[in-house]
């Protein structure tokens, strides 16, 4: 499932829900039929939008801009060839700093294309500038804020690991035979399955064991080549400074 129609539906379900509400209670006769206009409305404009981003705007600067972000996103797509720069971009740079900024260029480029066109659609070619203005700006800090709350997620799944104590204990652990285990079992799949279907509705998909490992793969070949780099970097450094020296 893309990620961008899960947006779509909570967004249009939420500004239905808020114009139906309000409707309902400034007494409106027709609440209904605002709920359903403000519904359309805000899923068309979430779908155009999310559209623009994933399949424009995005690849566009995936294939053309030379920034670390979307050399990074090339390296996960595999498209082309990864240069020595963008080794040494990627090692020396913060994995927080480039959470923070992760899509932003995308979102304000098509906040503002999606913005002007929807109002100039709407209020004729002399309101699409504010539109484009307005929208763009309104993208983008809402995903400033997206990417700065799964950084703090990070700092704070992170500080968790570092202060929970790896349990010891001297003390044999009680062995549970199966009989025992048996009817905790379907209790365990029934509640995992419906994890599993809840995370599937938002568009969240649980990988395998293989699609994990394969992808921690690719991450320690990535972290392999950078310190291979390195290395080969700071040798031709040492070797400037006794050519230097030796001169």
């Amino acid at each position: 499932m893309d990620k961008s129609a899960s947006w779509t539906v909570v967004k249009a379900a939420i500004s239905a829900t808020t114009t139906g509400v309000w409707g309902i209670l400034k007494g409106h006769e027709h609440y209904g039929v605002l709920a359903t206009a403000a519904a359309l409305n805000s899923g068309i404009t979430a779908g155009a939008f999310f559209s623009m981003r994933e399949y424009i705007i995005g690849p566009i600067l995936v294939h053309t801009m030379p920034f670390e972000q979307y050399e990074r996103r090339r390296r996960e797509l595999r498209i082309g060839q990864e240069s020595s720069e963008a080794r040494d971009m990627s090692a020396s740079s913060s994995q927080f700093s480039y959470l923070r900024s992760h899509k932003l260029l995308d979102t304000a480029l098509s906040g503002v294309t999606v913005g002007g066109i929807v109002r100039g659609l709407r209020s004729g070619p002399k309101a699409a500038v504010s539109g484009a203005i307005t929208v763009g700006v309104a993208a983008t800090l809402l995903q400033l804020g997206y990417n700065e709350v799964q950084v703090q997620r990070l700092k704070m799944i992170s500080r968790r690991r570092s202060m929970t104590p790896s349990p010891v204990s001297a003390e044999p652990q009680p062995v549970f035979t199966p009989a025992a285990s048996e009817p905790v079992a379907p209790l365990e799949q029934e509640s995992t399955s419906w994890k599993a279907k809840a995370l599937s509705i938002l568009g969240v998909k649980r990988l395998s064991e293989d699609e994990y490992l394969e992808r921690l793969k690719l991450q320690r070949e990535h972290h392999l080549l950078r310190i291979a780099e390195l290395e080969r970097k700071l040798e031709e450094e040492e070797r400037e400074k006794e050519n230097g020296k030796d001169s």
